[in-house]
């Protein structure tokens, strides 16, 4: 084998050890990525949840605060249709709207 073969041989080492290590710095470059993506969508979520709960109690405070106690003044056999109508009206309204809090999608 001679001077040149050996100096293939050691190119051709040195060039896999070269691939192998770029793969395996590509694979942990992306496993990076994707923690990173993953944390990045808990820490929307977490606010996601966090401006639906905040909302809600805003909501709530305002419904005690503004509105009549309505059920006081009704006869007792019309309280349960009251109450029933309060949770229907609570179902119409959105805890969480997107556009209000994230602005429209980036597509747009």
């Amino acid at each position: 084998m001679g001077v040149l073969g050996a100096v293939l041989l050691v190119v051709a080492i040195a060039s896999t050890v070269a691939l192998l290590r770029g793969r395996r710095l590509a694979r942990a470059r992306q496993r990076r990525q994707l923690a990173e993506a993953t944390a990045r969508v808990e820490s929307i979520t977490r606010i996601r949840t966090e401006l639906e709960e905040r909302q809600a109690e805003v909501r709530a405070r305002y419904v005690v605060t503004s509105s009549p106690p309505r059920a006081r003044v009704l006869p007792p056999s019309l309280q349960a249709i009251d109450a029933e109508a309060r949770r229907l009206e609570a179902l119409d309204t959105l805890v969480y709207d997107p556009m209000v809090w994230e602005g429209p999608p980036a597509c747009m």
